[in-house]
């Protein structure tokens, strides 16, 4: 999405290697925290975890982008359930920010390892704080 917005150049495989090292050296009020921190806003079981420190667990929701797309009246249903709100009626699913990706954001299969070996741990943090299954579709 950054590569076809011209927000970052730098191929898919460099931005996840270089991430870290590019905030620091350009500084947070370059931008570039918020555009090229890939790996950093990955983290969500941290940051679910700090979340969790001024909120109890049980006043937050927690949905899986695949369950929407594949049945989105179920997941609204279930937001709705949740607010305690009427439901929703029917609706059509909606998809934004869909474009062709770009050669230089393919994510290779060494790419692939890479992440997951960094955010393994998280990711099972992340299940066991929500209670979310967190397979790849």
């Amino acid at each position: 999405m950054n590569i076809r917005r011209g927000l970052d150049a730098l191929p898919f495989d460099a931005a996840i290697r270089q991430g870290r090292t590019r905030v620091l050296e350009e500084g947070e009020h370059s931008g570039l925290a918020r555009h090229s921190s890939y790996i950093e806003r990955g983290y969500f079981g941290r940051q679910i975890a700090g979340l969790s420190t001024l909120f109890p667990l049980s006043n937050m929701l927690f949905l899986r982008q695949a369950d929407l797309l594949r049945d989105p009246d179920a997941v609204l249903a279930r937001v709705a359930a949740f607010l305690r709100i009427a439901p929703f009626g029917t609706v059509e699913p909606l998809r934004l920010n869909v474009g062709d990706t770009p050669e230089a954001a393919v994510m290779a299969p060494e790419d692939a390892a890479l992440l997951d070996s960094l955010f393994s741990a998280d990711l099972h943090n992340l299940e066991k704080l929500t209670g979310v299954r967190l397979e790849r579709d």
